[in-house]
């Protein structure tokens, strides 16, 4: 009887005594925390598409493993609670979390301020849906590096904790994993080495589970003939169980988060991701068609300055919006067309994880672009925009910046505004000539059907197509119709041409071809040319756009101005293995 309060105070020093001091060396645990780093890295390179390669993120993520596994080190040692350690990890995520997840906000590029403790704060609920909801790459402003930092720290300190509190050889397994399909899950449709990084992970995992279940199985047994002279073999036989039990259950529970995560390793363009579900929030249809506005231009706006484009090489083109879905009233973008538009996160590379297919060599400019009197939502690019940065930081018009990568078109939700500049990286796809596009069929898309379209583009599409011996040869003859039978007008009486109606609604492009002379300008030729394609099941959509006439000594100059009379609209058309092709119907 006498002997039973006795073992209260050896019980409150082991309560006390740090989980390092249990007779295994140093080097073991210095093992353990390697491991940890080497397999939670392994799940962090799962980011690495969403980033586009960009290394800051690796520079987040691994100081959040190191943090996580210093706080579970902390917890091990001095044998912290829940409370106590879960105010150090909120603790070490502000402090740290300014130069390693927000410091485009932080003071002196490493100090925490109002602005990265806000952005902190916040990033815990919504930086993971922010993250789906930006353009790929999506950078390192704004707070997207939360979602690798935060996931980083906190599975580095469950996985820690789980090693030196418990004691288990299995259990820290689980939230390895848990990083691992978390940057699959966020990452994009292509797979970034996740077959080689997940036989990695399984290698590593096994070896050094079973390492730690030796080293744990030989401390247990110095144990028991330290404090037990007698081998109890019901007790050893109950701890051979356990450890099996607790095998099994870490077992059932990784084939469980593998059967989860199948879906998201295959490397198609099936792969489910979360980016794939999560609908960014912006509404093309809430902003009227550029093409609406197209004869304004061309009246209003005649000699006015638009824009002023430097470094504009010759024959190049500047592109305002590409439009795919015809509603019967207007042509205009739909968010289930050839792209959908997501916000802009690394400005300097929008569209460098575009398709890479091509055939098409390249010409790779740079442009520079100053509004004067153009107002409007959708900002002029190039054909294929890589990078669009706004020369003002705090820019109105860069904050609500969205992209889409099918159409290369632009959209700033707060507008653009006269003195607003920014610079375009282009890249220009080489124009093909006719004989070189014969080898080549449509790509095979799919696009919104168009309605409400008058049955005569129909008919006439079928005429003029019907001896067409190639592919390439029924888009030409359709083109040529409209470039050899179609007279040119935009309204402008004053100038001596015709009258013609503006729009391009159902309607309007009825009465131009059942006219005995059709008369209008681009926007009804175009439009018109590409119903009659689409009518033919040949993918094409209208682009409007400005350029200076061929002949005009602005085409090739260094600094052109930009007018009213400047605006056009043509069609593309989408081959297989070279992409959007423009066709010109006046």
């Amino acid at each position: 009887m006498s002997a039973q309060p006795g073992l209260r105070p050896r019980q409150q020093q082991r309560q006390t005594e740090s989980a390092f001091a249990d007779g295994q060396p140093v080097w073991h645990f210095v093992l353990d925390a390697g491991a940890l780093t080497l397999l939670l890295g392994l799940g962090l390179l799962g980011f690495s598409l969403s980033y586009g390669g960009d290394p800051y993120y690796l520079i987040s993520g691994f100081g959040g493993i190191v943090l996580g596994l210093g706080i579970a080190a902390a917890n091990a040692h001095l044998r912290l609670g829940l409370l106590i350690t879960s105010a150090i990890t909120l603790g070490a995520y502000l402090l740290f979390g300014t130069a390693l997840a927000v410091p485009d906000t932080a003071v002196a590029g490493f100090l925490p301020s109002l602005d990265s403790l806000r952005t902190l704060l916040l990033g815990v609920v919504f930086a993971w849906k922010d993250m789906l909801t930006v353009g790929v790459p999506v950078g390192s402003a704004g707070g997207v590096l939360i979602v690798p930092f935060l996931s980083s720290l906190l599975t580095a300190l469950v996985a820690g904790v789980l090693t030196w509190r418990l004691k288990t050889p299995y259990w820290p397994l689980l939230p390895v994993l848990a990083l691992f399909v978390t940057g699959i899950a966020f990452s994009t449709n292509a797979a970034f080495l996740t077959v080689e990084r997940g036989i990695g992970l399984t290698v590593v995992a096994i070896a050094w589970a079973t390492f730690r279940r030796d080293a744990l199985r030989r401390s247990d047994t110095r144990k028991v003939a330290v404090n037990s002279p007698l081998t109890d073999t019901a007790t050893a036989q109950k701890a051979r169980l356990r450890r099996l039990g607790t095998a099994a259950a870490v077992i059932a529970a990784s084939v469980a988060i593998t059967s989860l995560a199948a879906p998201l390793v295959t490397a198609s363009s099936d792969r489910k991701v979360l980016r794939n579900v999560v609908v960014p929030p912006f509404d093309p249809k809430a902003y009227i068609t550029p093409l609406a506005s197209f004869r304004t231009f061309v009246k209003d706006k005649k000699d006015d300055t638009l824009f002023v484009v430097k470094g504009l090489p010759r024959d190049a083109r500047v592109r305002l919006g590409a439009l795919d879905t015809f509603n019967g009233t207007n042509y205009n973008m739909d968010p289930n067309g050839s792209g959908s538009f997501s916000k802009v996160g690394d400005t300097e590379s929008i569209n460098t994880l575009a398709d890479t297919s091509s055939v098409v060599p390249t010409n790779d400019y740079s442009i520079g672009i100053t509004i004067e009197d153009y107002q409007g939502y959708f900002v002029p690019g190039g054909r294929k925009t890589t990078g669009l940065a706004f020369d003002q930081s705090a820019s109105a018009a860069a904050s609500g910046l969205y992209f889409n990568a099918g159409t290369d078109t632009a959209v700033t939700t707060k507008g653009l505004s006269k003195g607003d500049s920014y610079s375009v990286q282009v890249s220009d796809p080489v124009k093909l000539e006719h004989g070189q596009l014969t080898q080549y069929d449509f790509a095979k898309i799919t696009l919104p059907d168009a309605v409400e379209v008058p049955p005569v583009v129909g008919s006439q599409a079928n005429d003029l197509s019907a001896d067409a011996p190639t592919a390439i040869d029924r888009v030409r003859q359709i083109e040529a119709h409209f470039q050899k039978t179609g007279a040119f007008s935009n309204g402008l009486v004053t100038e001596g041409q015709l009258p013609s109606v503006s729009g391009h609604s159902s309607s309007r492009i009825r009465n131009l071809l059942t006219a005995k002379q059709m008369l209008g300008d681009d926007e009804q030729y175009a439009v018109s040319m590409s119903l009659m394609l689409r009518h033919l099941g040949i993918p094409s959509r209208v682009v409007m756009g400005f350029y200076p006439e061929p002949t005009s000594p602005e085409n090739g100059a260094g600094e052109v101005k930009i007018t009213g009379k400047d605006v056009h609209a043509w069609v593309e058309v989408a081959f297989d293995r070279v992409g959007w092709v423009s066709f010109d119907p006046t």
